[in-house]
């Protein structure tokens, strides 16, 4: 909002008033969405997709500095496998009929939502008057 401010005062007439914030806010995440393809997969991912070699080098690789036998990435693995063993039967979704089951919950999914709004039309009036 500072931002639009500071271009709003500086180049009022200019359409890169709007365009100049957009612009150096996607620099970071641009960077990042290119880097992500060289990023490891996680080793939770991993053992899910039964690799838990993979997932046991990344571990050591992280948490254990080289060695796979450590008691770090030991634990770690016996955690992770632990968790799966204890939701195996479940949905891998998360169900969204908690957000609707009580009053409560439906009141504060309507404040969520709100304030998402809301948080977005506080911007909105003035990028539109050009």
């Amino acid at each position: 909002m500072a931002a639009q401010y500071g271009t709003n005062l500086h180049m009022p007439e200019s359409s890169w008033a709007w365009r100049l914030p957009t612009i150096v806010q996607c620099i970071l995440p641009g960077i990042v969405a290119c880097m992500v393809m060289f990023f490891p997969e996680t080793p939770r991912w991993l053992i899910s997709k039964d690799r838990r070699e993979e997932a046991i080098a990344i571990m050591a690789k992280y948490h254990g500095d080289g060695d796979a036998q450590s008691p770090v990435v030991q634990l770690q693995l016996h955690e992770i496998t632990e968790d799966f063993a204890r939701f195996r039967n479940e949905n891998p979704w998360w169900d969204l009929r908690e957000l609707f089951n009580t009053r409560a919950a439906r009141y504060r999914l309507m404040l969520v939502i709100c304030m998402s709004f809301f948080g977005q039309c506080a911007s909105l009036p003035p990028s539109l008057d050009r």
